[in-house]
């Protein structure tokens, strides 16, 4: 018997009463910096009308709820949702919202949020608009972590939103990885509901509740298909999530007790995996939607005219006119899956429909070449379509954007904003009780001069920069003790006012200022998952190392296929160039390691490490090219306009070097070089940047090591070292180094004392500057900016700033400056006191004058031999 709503909800009630007094009394569970169970929402203020024009609203890492058009479309009842995704790694499972499982996640973090995402303790009810959420899910199993990204993003006011799955898998792993989504369904608010596939242009698993006529559904997104997709009666799948079995791939038409279930079968092997769809709601009706194939392009893309009929009948005579955003125009023929009558011209920027029949539970695609003729962003939204017919036909087009930027990275806004700060009430007490003791003198005749002892609450300042208004009251009223039978309570303002007799002496609080507690408000800014460990002072940590030969256009670095890019026709040398790396040769001594010098005793250019990627030898054809090892690091989150700059240097070994390093989307697995050279040696530590071309997480940074047989004799070779990778905002530094020189070389100032070169140093990012001595004869360095002069030459200062937050800004690290300037004649000199200087030395406290005079105290004068 099919299960009713009552019945759904009544069983665990049952449940908790037998077992709740004796499991859940106990104690509270507090799960520290563990945010397993703490709701997110999107979009909380839509998700009402009943035409669906304010969207969705949907919460995530709990028990999950999606509502449209005023109704929940999660079984059951708004806070009791049965809804969730889960991961079986072997015979081991995890879930949240649905779904059995036998273990639990070793972590759960959210790391960024923006837009209208919010916590469910906010209760902010009200707040649309576009949203973006990221939230980590680590499992460890024995000496091995497991790590799942989960990223939620929502363009506002679509019906849907998009979920995106990036699996790391260690090495080591043996066990076969699944991912599942979905639960118990009630489209519309109903318990029971039809089931329905699509399976052209992607799959799609609804379920629909024919008298309300709403419906509920999951769809691919991105390049990885479902490995399953069930819908059916709503718990079958859970059993399946539990012991990592696979969800039946079938769909029940008839009515039933609603529930969809998707499953992505990962495999065992180690490596990063992404799997992504769209989870939507509507009403049964004939819809068109557009969407772009991708969000970043280099010079075309696809736009996609999707039609979908939920209906039971077929609809017929399907037309529309759809306008492409200016300056895009059609870029080639286009791909009719729909029927019916098409005008769209190659070099023309419309597209008209006509006569197109969808017959029921079906849906067709339009696919149109598009192109920009320059690089730039458009957007299409709701507006784009116009001439729809028949009337039954909804616009479910939604707004989205499209960037090409023809290979080079440009600086262009993102739907998706930064992260926000979110704002939290922390209360600070503002009585301090500060025990004083006051004389007082009296004009009676009683004894003076006794101390009173008054406790006088005081204000605590509390450096919150939080406007407090206080009611203040500062007279104070001090009782005098007295042995006489007349004791005098004398108020500090008053020489002699004798108010109350009393035989008893008191001690009196007095408040002198407030007894109200202060508020403060305080900024906690959601932490944004940016690049980690760039100067490699952690070893390889938040790296990932590739030994190995790598074949550019083959094989695969941080989850996308690698390009191959490389102009060979601009390496030097003679003979022929190579035209790709897939040299047959043999090469060995692929070898990553983290090292405090590079060739020739370079020493980093910022901290103490550096990482070095060898190629040690090998033997290929004559002028082959071949790389190898490669590092990339983890996953970032990177901002539109922000800089990553770093520091390279390679040399030559058998033969010439050929490195390449590249900024890459995994989104989109898009490559954006920011190093891509050949040569046989460099002079000292190179820099290189890039511009982030869009906000969005899903960044990496790639090196790959090579080698180039510019000799013709066949051999192999090379060494390429990184250091002081950075992201941020671009920063510069201003190092006077002439008002050293004219400081340091005039006799009238001149002192050898040491000195901090951060007083003639500025950046623009406000952090202090730091510096290295190219003449350590001359001059030496401290502290990272403490200068001392050790002989007479020029002092040469390299100085650097290796960038940090400040004021609410990342830095990125800064070019260095090199300054000089000239010492002569050094000796020890005495400083004039009344000449105020910094002292960063120990010495005896006597009084050095300019004059000669008897003491016992030896004195060394300078005086310099010539003037500037």
């Amino acid at each position: 018997m099919m299960p009713t709503l009552f019945n759904k909800l009544l069983t665990p009630l049952l449940i908790c009463v037998l077992l709740c007094t004796t499991v859940l009394l106990p104690a509270t569970v507090v799960k520290a910096a563990n945010q397993d169970g703490v709701a997110i929402w999107i979009n909380r203020g839509g998700g009402n009308i009943a035409n669906g024009s304010d969207g969705i609203r949907a919460s995530f890492n709990a028990a999950e709820r999606f509502f449209y058009g005023g109704k929940t479309q999660f079984c059951c009842g708004v806070d009791g949702a049965n809804w969730g995704w889960g991961v079986a790694i072997g015979s081991t499972s995890m879930s949240q919202g649905y779904g059995s499982a036998n273990s639990t996640w070793t972590n759960v973090e959210i790391l960024a949020r923006s837009g209208s995402a919010t916590y469910d303790t906010e209760n902010n009810t009200t707040g649309t608009g576009d949203a973006y959420i990221l939230i980590r899910y680590t499992k460890t199993i024995g000496a091995l972590t497991y790590i799942f990204d989960r990223e939620i993003s929502y363009v506002y006011p679509n019906k849907f939103y998009r979920e995106k799955f990036t699996t790391t898998i260690p090495t080591g792993n043996t066990a076969a990885v699944k991912i599942y989504k979905g639960g118990d369904a009630a489209p519309g608010q109903s318990d029971s509901a039809n089931g329905m596939k699509m399976t052209s242009p992607v799959i799609s698993a609804m379920e629909i509740e024919q008298n309300s006529r709403y419906l509920l559904g999951i769809r691919e997104a991105g390049a990885r298909p479902f490995s399953s997709a069930f819908v059916g009666a709503y718990n079958t799948p859970s059993s399946y999530w539990g012991t990592g079995g696979d969800v039946p791939n079938t769909v029940n038409t008839a009515t039933h007790d609603a529930g969809i279930s998707v499953q992505w079968n990962l495999g065992s092997t180690p490596g990063e995996y992404i799997a992504e769809n769209e989870e939507f709601s509507n009403q049964q009706s004939t819809t068109i939607e557009a969407a772009f194939s991708a969000a970043v392009v280099t010079t075309s893309a696809n736009l996609s005219l999707l039609i979908t009929n939920s209906n039971s009948t077929t609809t017929s005579g399907i037309g529309y006119t759809f306008t492409l955003p200016s300056p895009m125009v059609i870029a080639a023929s286009v791909t009719n899956g729909c029927g019916g009558s098409i005008t769209a011209v190659t070099g023309a920027s419309t597209i008209t429909v006509s006569g197109v029949n969808v017959a029921a539970f079906t849906s067709c695609n339009l696919t149109i070449p598009v192109r920009l003729p320059s690089p730039g962003t458009v957007s299409i939204s709701s507006a784009s379509i116009s001439s729809l017919v028949p009337s039954s036909m909804i616009n479910s087009i939604g707004g989205s954007s499209i960037e090409f930027n023809f290979g080079s990275p440009t600086l262009t806004k993102s739907p998706i904003p930064s992260a926000t700060s979110t704002p939290t009430i922390t209360y600070t007490p503002s009585k301090t009780d500060t025990r004083t003791n006051t004389p007082t003198n009296t004009a009676t005749d009683t004894r003076t001069n006794t101390p009173t002892n008054t406790l006088t609450p005081t204000r605590t300042n509390t450096p919150t920069n939080t406007p407090t208004n206080t009611l203040t009251d500062t007279s104070t009223n001090t009782p005098t003790n007295t042995p006489t039978d007349t004791s005098t309570n004398t108020p500090t303002n008053t020489p002699t006012d004798t108010e109350t007799p009393s035989n008893t002496p008191t001690d009196t609080l007095t408040p002198s200022i407030t007894l109200t507690p202060t508020y403060t408000q305080i900024i906690s800014p959601t932490p944004i998952p940016i690049l980690q460990n760039g100067s490699f002072e952690n070893g390889l940590t938040n790296w990932t190392v590739m030994n190995q030969r790598i074949d550019l256009g083959v094989t695969s670095i941080g989850g996308c296929t690698s390009q191959d890019t490389t102009n060979y026709l601009q390496f030097g040398g003679g003979g022929s160039r190579p035209t790709q790396d897939g040299d047959a040769g043999t090469f060995t001594g692929f070898t990553t390691s983290v090292v405090t010098s590079a060739s020739g005793g370079l020493l980093p250019p910022a901290g103490t490490n550096a990482v070095q990627l060898v190629l040690g030898s090998g033997n290929g054809t004559t002028y082959h090219v071949a790389h190898g090892p490669a590092l990339y690091s983890d996953m970032f989150y990177g901002i539109s306009g922000q800089l990553i700059t770093l520091n390279w240097f390679s040399a030559a070994g058998s033969d010439d070097f050929a490195v390449l390093g590249y900024l890459l989307d995994t989104t989109t697995c898009t490559q954006y070089e920011i190093l891509d050279t050949t040569g046989k040696n460099v002079s000292g530590w190179q820099n290189a940047n890039i511009t982030i071309p869009t906000s969005k997480y899903g960044y990496r940074f790639v090196f790959v090591n090579g080698t180039f047989d510019a000799s013709g004799g066949r051999a192999s070779g090379a060494t390429f070292w990184i250091d002081n990778i950075s992201q941020g905002t671009a920063q510069t530094i201003a190092f006077d180094a002439n008002s050293l020189n004219n400081t340091k070389n005039k006799s009238a100032s001149y002192t050898s004392a040491p000195f901090d070169a951060n007083d003639v140093t500025t950046t623009t990012s406000g952090l202090a500057a730091t510096f290295t001595s190219s003449t350590p004869s001359v001059c030496t360095v401290s502290a990272g900016s403490i200068i001392t002069l050790v002989g007479s030459g020029t002092c040469t200062l390299v100085a650097s700033q290796t960038g940090g937050m400040n004021n609410g800004t990342l830095w990125a690290s800064a070019s260095a400056v090199t300054g000089s300037f000239t010492i002569t004649n050094i000796a020890y000199t005495l400083t004039p006191s009344n000449t105020p200087t910094k002292t960063y030395t120990n010495t005896p406290n006597n009084t050095a004058t300019m004059t000669a005079s008897n003491t016992s105290t030896p004195t060394n004068t300078y005086t310099p031999t010539n003037t500037n």
